[in-house]
């Protein structure tokens, strides 16, 4: 009779004391025969008799055993089958098989020929190789349509199969095969997708087929085992073999060497996660433990004398076989699919490989099918003593990596099984990533986790996913792990730094040590902002240092003097410490999107949720933004400030909708929210008038109302500093001291102030360089008409400071002139005459396009809003144009124009059409607009005459006629001026006299002027140009 014996290749990574598996498949015509097996040349020999079992099949499907789950894969194309490989020649005459739904495939026979001659079978040698199965003949034997449950099929013709061809199989159809899960030390079928590969990865599955042939035949499989590791914790691998032959004939035998790999004690990992938050001495952190052995106790010292015990085994653990955070075959509840941007990465912080693993592939849910390219990539920063997902959430995203692989997918819809070709040694630390193209069609599911959120990469930045997971694992080929969260508390003596030391011990025998250290930092934080050292008005500053620290008993020296932390601690950033004790109707009625910068985290924290004070019911979203280049070393806030009134940010995220009700309100996250120091909340409400203000407290910042189109702001008041009475509620606690102080100087440029801790060497120093682009402006009037060089001027000044005199001194003479100022927020027109020319101005034009000369900006400022007055409803369309170097020689634009009425290469600031009515008008903007210095308004009108047009002789300045930039007057004997103001967020003194100059000769001429009151002088430069000709 026939006779056939192969061992089966089973997983070789093994932990010390545990049993290597391995399978004896043995075949024979004769009942009598009996095996001899020998591992390792032991002594204890083992022999086996041939079972009762008679089968005419090759393959593993016991269509008698009803105890076999039957699942199956939803993955088409090509499969092998290992299983059914012939031991012996015989003719195949059907197929038995099992199908879970109906549907139609075809088989095959696949030869290896003489390939398979140097191993046991041809199962072991494209287990082993790994061949192209492309190069191998593939002969076709029948398409079957198969319906659901036992199907049997025989063959109209019997065809004649040599031993070592196996079964190949093709089906479209998915879920059509049943499936069963075989012995780890059994091969497993395999799908052909550009390799071949499990068709469940991490698991020896085969299909529950058979091939019928015409012979009967006993069938013996024995799973024998041996042990390593006895009474040696030093071993890293061994090298053993296994010997079988048939006791009455050796005309069958095998002999099989292996080298199989230990997962030693050090492939255990502890993290340290969540480690942020010192309050007070109290460290507060989280103990991750990732160990493939079975451990009873964990012990901690925490390096300062102090010790604590844990019982592991009272505390719930995951045991996993993947790297991820839940199993996916038997996943329920799946959520929707989140469709986020094309052309982006994702990484995968969940799959986070715990310890050195060889990865065979990838397990995931997606909502619909495309390609994909999933790599894995080591971020060398952490993965070690702190885990990447705790160094994302502390130390920032920006992090140097390596990428380990990367390879292109196409995913169906439904559950997936990726496969590397072979198999990988990963080193841990290293996570998955996923790239989506524009033109994929691909997306994935989610899952919420309440462990750590899964980012997308959004340019150089790192975007969580608020609390979400993609359904991705990374599959190994090492056994089962358990996973372990402990959360510890302890109270330090002091802040230095301290060594912790962790041992895992199992029955006081196995033990794994780890060491950790630490440096407990007082949480200090400073920030000094002076509101006004940009437009100092009087020569006062106005400054605010605020304080932080997470220990009640810390000084710190500001101005000489010793401040200390008495006021109570708190547990939100925000406006106010007492939100339920506020009633007020005060609010706004703008509505869209707001930024408030009161409520900036000092902190890494866990938002919790919002308090907030309500007007009236309506619907409010809450959000936080993040700010990639800013809220490390300077506030996000002070940045704000300085952009102003520019603003971007890199993100939102962790948003909640609320339903306010009048009065207040206090909410929660489902999930608490990941912030870090530099994060604020925004708000958006669709509304007006539904969250109350703080007008009565002028703030160190104004919330912003945003324009997201144009990344620009705009104040709530724009002069004063409003915020909304919302708070940011957080997970930990600090102390704040708040210090408001003023500044007076006199010839001071550099303001210089520093602060620091006593008892660490946290400090800051802010330098301001104050300045006033202060100027004065003179006309001077008939030159032609000159008698000893003196000459009627008009002289106007923009200055900072209220002063009393001004003097002009050129080589030889010095004149003092006395002057009255007032305080003014606009460039153009000034108050606005509503009794002079009412009704239009008799002027025969018909000019729509207009330069209005008048307000041309005297210093860098915001622009808020525009008012005129109209005498015709209409459209109007409203430019502001810089025009370069074009005036760099003159004092203003006004004057070059005066001299050169044309311009060009001009660059328009802002655009914007308005529609105005009969009357007064203010017309607001949706952002504030920095208008440079000598920019002017062009304004053009949808009808003649519509702007009400004014004239004085004395005016210094006309507005002019733009004619395709060639400029024309009004009248030549007038100066006309539009009643048109731009109206901006500083204050500035304005004084306007006229006065009879001497002057030393003619020409251009370069003099000084002094402005001056009883303790401010000031020194200017000015230029005048004296001729006989006159100017229109």
């Amino acid at each position: 009779g026939k006779i056939s014996m192969e061992t089966v290749y089973c997983s070789l990574n093994k932990k010390l004391k545990e049993s290597v598996n391995c399978s004896l498949l043995a075949l024979s015509q004769n009942k009598e025969d009996s095996i001899n097996f020998t591992f390792d040349n032991d002594t204890n020999d083992a022999a086996f008799s041939m079972t009762d079992k008679v089968v005419n099949y090759f393959g593993l499907y016991d269509k008698n055993n009803l105890n076999v789950q039957k699942i199956s894969t939803s993955l088409t194309g090509h499969f092998l089958l290992l299983s059914t490989e012939f031991k012996l020649d015989a003719y195949l005459v059907g197929f038995e098989l099992y199908a879970v739904n109906p549907g139609q495939l075809t088989l095959y026979v696949i030869d290896f020929k003489s390939n398979c001659e140097n191993y046991s079978s041809c199962a072991e040698y494209f287990y082993l190789t790994n061949p192209n199965l492309d190069s191998f003949e593939k002969t076709s034997i029948v398409s079957i349509t198969l319906t659901k449950g036992y199907n049997l099929h025989q063959l109209t013709t019997p065809v004649w199969i040599t031993k070592g061809k196996m079964i190949y199989l093709y089906t479209n159809v998915s879920n059509l095969l049943a499936i069963a899960v075989a012995n780890d030390a059994e091969y497993s079928d395999h799908v052909q997708k550009g390799c071949l590969y499990n068709v469940t990865i991490g698991l020896s599955w085969r299909f529950l087929l058979n091939a019928l042939v015409d012979k009967n035949f006993y069938l013996n499989q024995h799973i024998v085992t041996k042990q390593f590791g006895q009474g040696t914790d030093l071993l890293d691998y061994a090298i053993t073999s296994i010997e079988a032959q048939f006791d009455q004939r050796l005309l069958s035998n095998v002999s099989k060497i292996m080298n199989i790999t230990f997962l030693r004690n050090e492939d255990s990992i502890i993290q340290l996660s969540n480690i942020g938050y010192i309050f007070e001495k109290h460290f507060n952190f989280t103990v991750e433990i990732s160990t493939p052995f079975a451990y009873d106790t964990l012990k901690v010292d925490f390096g300062d004398g102090q010790k604590t015990q844990l019982n592991l085994t009272n505390i719930q653990s995951q045991s996993k076989f993947f790297f991820g955070s839940s199993k996916l075959y038997y996943h329920q509840g799946l959520k929707n699919t989140q469709q986020y941007a094309k052309d982006m990465q994702f990484f995968l912080i969940n799959t986070e490989t715990k310890f050195d693993a060889s990865i065979l592939g990838f397990e995931l849910y997606a909502n619909s099918g495309g390609h994909v390219i999933i790599g894995i990539t080591k971020f060398l920063s952490c993965g070690q003593i702190f885990s990447c997902s705790d160094y994302f959430d502390n130390f920032g995203t920006n992090l140097s990596q390596n990428v380990l692989l990367s390879q292109e997918y196409f995913i169906q819809e439904g559950f997936n099984q990726l496969s590397l070709c072979q198999q990988r040694k990963i080193p841990k630390g290293s996570v998955v990533f996923i790239s989506i193209s524009a033109k994929s069609t691909a997306k994935f599911f989610i899952e919420e986790t309440d462990l750590v959120s899964d980012y997308q990469q959004s340019l150089d930045d790192f975007i969580p996913l608020h609390k979400k997971r993609i359904l991705l694992n990374m599959i190994f080929v090492e056994q089962d792990y358990s996973q372990y969260s402990i959360n510890l508390n302890h109270l330090y003596p002091s802040y230095d730094i301290f060594n912790l030391n962790f041992i895992l011990e199992n029955n006081n025998l196995t033990t794994f040590k780890k060491n950790a250290t630490i440096e407990l930092k007082k949480n200090q934080v400073f920030e000094i902002i002076c509101q006004n050292w940009d437009h100092v008005l009087d020569r006062l500053i106005f400054c605010t240092l605020n304080a932080f620290t997470m220990e009640k008993s810390d000084r710190f020296i500001f101005r000489d003097n010793q401040v200390s932390f008495e006021n109570e601690s708190l547990n939100f950033f925000g406006s106010h410490p007492f939100l339920e004790q506020i009633s007020t109707q005060d609010t706004t009625l703008m509505k869209g999107s707001f930024i408030l910068p009161n409520t900036e985290f000092y902190y890494n924290a866990y938002c919790l949720g919002f308090e907030f004070i309500a007007v009236r019911p309506g619907k409010i979203d809450f959000s936080i933004i993040d700010f990639t280049w800013c809220g490390i070393q300077d506030s996000c806030s002070s940045w704000i400030y300085l952009s102003y009134p520019k603003i971007d940010y890199s993100k939102n995220y962790c948003k909640m909708s609320v339903d306010a009700r009048e009065g207040y309100n206090k909410v929660f996250y489902e999930e608490k929210c990941r912030v870090k120091k530099g994060n604020m909340i925004m708000v958006y409400v669709s509304e007006p008038g539904i969250l109350a203000l703080d007008k009565k407290n002028n703030s160190l910042f104004s919330d912003l109302k945003i324009n997201k189109t144009a990344k620009a702001g705009i104040k709530l008041d724009q002069l004063l500093n409003w915020k909304f009475f919302v708070n940011a509620l957080i997970d930990r606690k600090y102390f704040k001291n708040s210090i408001d102080f003023n500044v007076s100087f006199n010839d001071e440029i550099l303001l210089n102030l520093s602060t620091n801790f006593l008892n660490s060497s946290v400090s800051l120093t802010k330098e301001y360089s104050i300045f006033g682009d202060e100027s004065v402006q003179i006309m001077c009037w008939n030159l032609g008409k000159m008698l000893n060089y003196e000459a009627n001027c008009s002289i106007v000044g923009y200055v900072f400071n209220n002063y009393s005199d001004v003097q002009f001194s050129d080589q030889n003479y010095s004149q003092t002139v006395k002057i009255s100022t007032s305080m003014y927020s606009h460039f153009g027109y000034g108050m606005f005459n509503f009794g002079k020319g009412r009704n239009s101005i008799d002027i025969e034009s018909d000019a729509k396009s207009f330069l209005l000369i008048n307000t041309e900006f005297a210093f860098d400022a915001n622009l808020f809003a525009f008012e005129l007055v109209a005498l015709k409803d209409g459209l109007v369309e409203i430019e502001i144009i810089s025009f370069g170097e074009l005036c760099s020689e003159f004092a203003t634009c006004a004057e070059y124009f005066r001299l050169k009425p044309s311009y060009s290469n001009e660059s328009i600031i802002f655009k914007e059409k308005f529609n105005v009515s009969f009357g007064y008008n203010l017309l607001a903007l949706q952002y504030s607009v920095r208008v440079s210095k000598k920019s002017m308004i062009t304004i053009h009108t949808q009808h003649e005459n519509q702007i009400f047009l004014d004239s004085k002789e004395s005016y210094f300045y006309s507005d002019l006629i733009d004619d395709k930039k060639i400029l024309l007057r009004h009248d030549f004997n007038k100066n006309y001026r539009f009643q048109f103001n731009c109206l901006i967020d500083r204050k500035y003194y304005r004084f306007e006299t006229n006065k009879m100059l001497k002057f030393s000769s003619k020409g251009s001429q370069n003099i000084t002027i002094r402005v001056f009151n009883k303790k401010i002088i000031e020194n200017l430069k000015g230029k005048v140009y004296i001729s006989n000709s006159e100017y229109f």
